[in-house]
């Protein structure tokens, strides 16, 4: 199998206020019906978040306002690499 490499690596601790954001947000996920998503798009971001081997999912967007989309954004938000995630057109 051919190793992939990462074009950049970051790292940094979160502050005890990011960490127990994304705690509680990852709590309230768990608590949530896992849905699998079998269609293929080829213009979206397609997202896969694995909590205590509950897998998830999904294309950016389709979870806005639920925990789903709270948590991505949170993790986008507090990533130590830029995220920029738009479609090119």
């Amino acid at each position: 199998m051919r190793e992939m490499k990462l074009v950049k690596k970051e790292k940094r601790l979160l502050a005890e206020n990011e960490y127990v954001v994304l705690k509680n947000i990852k709590s309230e996920v768990e608590k949530m019906t896992f849905t699998q998503k079998s269609n293929l798009r080829k213009d979206g971001w397609e997202v896969n978040i694995i909590i205590n081997n509950k897998k998830a999912r999904f294309f950016y967007g389709e979870y806005g306002n639920d925990n789903f989309g709270v948590l991505l954004e949170t993790i986008i938000k507090y990533s130590p690499i830029k995220i920029d995630i738009h479609s090119w057109s």
